[in-house]
């Protein structure tokens, strides 16, 4: 039992009553921002600092404060002399260890974040600050003296774009020029035996600002991304004089489990480590002298954030350039709207590529439409395949030479309809679309599991079913059938495949998992683009563009790009031209045109009808705002650019009243891409498969 007799510090959660606390001599109170999501709580409060924690609570070091009779965690901003707080201030209870995560420049990249995004602060510092793992702390020693830094890194492949070099070259210089580059086709690179390609690019960047004493980050969508830089970050740093201690490079990601992550983060904090690479979490990474931030690939899905306050990673690292006065470059084999944009307000300048190492490298796009070539070609009926594309299978395979299959679906068949009526099959539980895993598989649910044995059609009572849409695995079945005697692999998200063997063979791949191959493809047939471009979506076709771009990247110089869809198709244009960046342009003109994001803003306020009702009513919204309410449960804002954080500020507030209230609060996310929800997952119908 306490000594006080008082039973309240032992129930779990709760707070007792506050003991006489020795303040601290010289600044006794601590202003402290608490990790805690309401947004009428996201404000600092102040606290007296006990005398016997006095040399522990230093600025950025995470505390535990009473607060509304629990005790919550935070982080201190900074020590004061006096509180304006007419009240009696409560005493911090004890500090989580002393390392002062919450660095300055943290804290103010997490506070233009949440202004940005209509959220808290506390949300944002979740996203960046790791929880804590006290042996790493004991693990990762204090940071010594610099090494020696590299005389010069050597230009490789920035050579092969118009003001690339000059790039470099303000880099090292410790400036801050901003840069979107469309990358060439070919192998990532960076190997021993290839020493050219993408990776190999950002490496030579990453370690021109580290042989300038910088920092640098590198964002990346995904762990084989990671890999792959890494590899190239290693053989170009094994080529430098002197040779940078191994330390200097980290990798950081969420995935890395809570210790390794904590690792390299006090990594990063003490010094240790000049370049992280890493996914989206790497954008906060707290890395010294910062001065290059590159984002690879920022079209890609992983690069959105799918948590409160939802920042992309771009925008995490165009805020934190502005933050840091650092270099930034955006680089993809496409390019997003949002890079666009960047260029197009002079916020970054456009790094072309050399015409004459284009055309070398880019291999030859060829558009076939579906019907006619599968009336032409029976096994091309079997395969769900146009002639087109099988003759250049089969060719690149007697080569010698391997062969990629893009495929938008992953599974089996993952929709099912009706085999009369053509009426979507759906789950009698969940009314989910029903799929099957194989050939002789019962109709079953993936979202609530249940297995249909005795389906039937709510339309017309039919007991069977067809295949609405068909996925990698089936593919691979009809490609197998159509060219026998092959080695067929398939790659999805589940089951990657990162790498084949350079020898013939069928590699089948789901958007985003392509697997990679020494000397590319012998050909490269991009599936069903219909699929890709028929969704719901503001963004639907700068993302099929991207995909396609980043699998014709795959296919070696002298290789064939097979198409299947409609030549017409501006997204497929800009493929046969490949021309990524001019069709960026465009959809940044027409959106720019209709108020859309980048150029305007839309923020998505989605919930219940209450508290959707509440907020519209709690804000009081600016004259160029424009808000549209779609049905009960969803609304919709939109503005000019120049108002982003108006408007988002103003959400805040109404959300702080909101909670204040103790009402329902609804989610908000600004940059929506406005979809209807009820028709994601759903499959477009107007080109069935045979």
């Amino acid at each position: 039992m306490p000594p006080s007799g008082d039973q309240l510090p032992l129930i779990p959660g709760r707070v007792g009553r506050a003991a006489p606390v020795d303040p601290a001599a010289a600044l006794p109170v601590a202003v402290v921002a608490l990790a805690h999501p309401l947004p009428h709580l996201d404000q600092p409060f102040d606290y007296l600092v006990p005398a016997r924690l006095d040399a522990d609570v230093q600025p950025g070091v995470r505390v535990k404060v009473p607060f509304a009779g629990r005790d919550l965690d935070g982080f201190v901003l900074r020590r004061v002399p006096r509180s304006e707080h007419p009240g009696t201030l409560r005493a911090i209870r004890r500090t989580v260890g002393t390392e002062p995560v919450a660095t300055a420049q943290i804290l103010g990249l997490a506070t233009a974040v949440a202004r940005a995004h209509a959220g808290t602060t506390a949300d944002v510092l979740r996203l960046a600050i790791p929880p804590r793992h006290a042996r790493a702390e004991t693990q990762v020693p204090p940071a010594g003296p610099a090494p020696p830094l590299p005389a010069a890194v050597p230009l490789g492949e920035w050579a092969n774009y118009r003001g690339g070099p000059a790039f470099l070259d303000r880099v090292r210089a410790g400036e801050a020029p901003r840069a979107v580059l469309t990358a060439l086709p070919g192998a990532a690179g960076g190997g021993p035996d290839d020493p050219t390609g993408w990776a190999a690019l950002l490496a030579a960047a990453a370690l021109t600002a580290a042989a300038a004493g910088r920092g640098c980050i590198i964002a990346v969508p995904d762990g084989g991304d990671i890999d792959t830089v890494l590899a190239a970050l290693e053989h170009e740093r094994e080529r430098l004089d002197p040779q940078p201690p191994p330390e200097w490079i980290v990798r950081y990601s969420a995935d890395l489990g809570p210790a390794r992550r904590y690792r390299a983060f006090l990594a990063a904090l003490r010094g240790h480590a000049r370049i992280v690479v890493g996914t989206r979490a790497a954008s906060y990474a707290p890395v010294r002298d910062l001065g290059l931030l590159i984002c690879w690939d920022d079209a890609d899905p992983s690069h959105r954030e799918p948590r409160a306050p939802y920042p992309s990673t771009l925008r995490v690292l165009r805020q934190r350039a502005d933050l840091a006065g650092a270099a930034a470059l955006v680089a993809g084999h496409g390019r997003s709207v949002d890079a666009a944009h960047l260029s197009g307000t002079g916020w970054a300048k456009s790094l072309p590529a050399r015409g004459e190492v284009l055309r070398a490298r880019t291999a030859l796009v060829h558009v076939t439409g579906e019907d006619w070539h599968l009336e032409r070609d029976p096994a091309a009926r079997v395969a769900r395949v146009p002639g087109l594309a099988l003759r250049a299978a089969r060719d690149a395979l007697a080569a010698g030479r391997p062969v990629l299959f893009c495929v938008p679906r992953a599974g089996y068949r993952p929709a099912l309809s009706c085999a009369r009526c053509r009426a979507p099959a759906r789950c009698r539980s969940c009314s989910a679309r029903l799929a099957s895993t194989h050939a002789d598989a019962s109709p079953a649910c993936p979202t609530c599991g249940r297995t249909e044995q005795r389906w039937r059609c709510a339309q017309c009572g039919h007991h069977h079913t067809r295949a609405a849409a068909v996925g990698v695995r089936r593919t691979a079945e009809e490609i197998g059938a159509a060219l026998p005697g092959q080695v067929v692999r398939t790659s999805s998200g589940a089951a990657p495949v990162r790498t084949v063997p350079a020898r013939a063979g069928v590699a089948l791949a789901t958007p985003g998992v392509e697997p990679a191959v020494a000397g590319g493809y012998g050909a490269v047939v991009i599936l069903d683009t219909w699929v890709s471009l028929n969704r719901p979506g503001l963004g639907v076709a700068q993302d099929a563009v991207h995909r396609w771009m980043r699998a014709m990247s795959l296919a070696a110089p002298d290789g064939r790009v097979i198409v299947v869809g409609d030549p017409s198709a501006a997204p497929v244009q800009a493929l046969v031209r490949h021309d990524p960046a001019g069709f960026a342009d465009r959809e940044l003109a027409e959106r720019a045109t209709l108020g859309l994001p980048p150029a305007g803003v839309l923020a998505a306020v989605t919930g219940r009808g209450p508290a959707v009702a509440g907020l519209a009513e709690a804000v009081r919204w600016p004259d160029s705002a424009t808000v549209t309410p779609i049905d009960p449960s969803r609304l919709i804002v939109t503005g000019p650019g120049e108002a982003r954080v108006d408007i988002a500020t103003r959400i805040r507030q109404g959300l702080g009243a909101l909670a204040t209230a103790k009402r329902p609060l609804p989610r908000v996310r600004m940059d929506a891409d406005v979809i209807d929800e009820d028709a994601v997952g759903e499959v477009n119908e107007q080109h069935p498969p045979p």
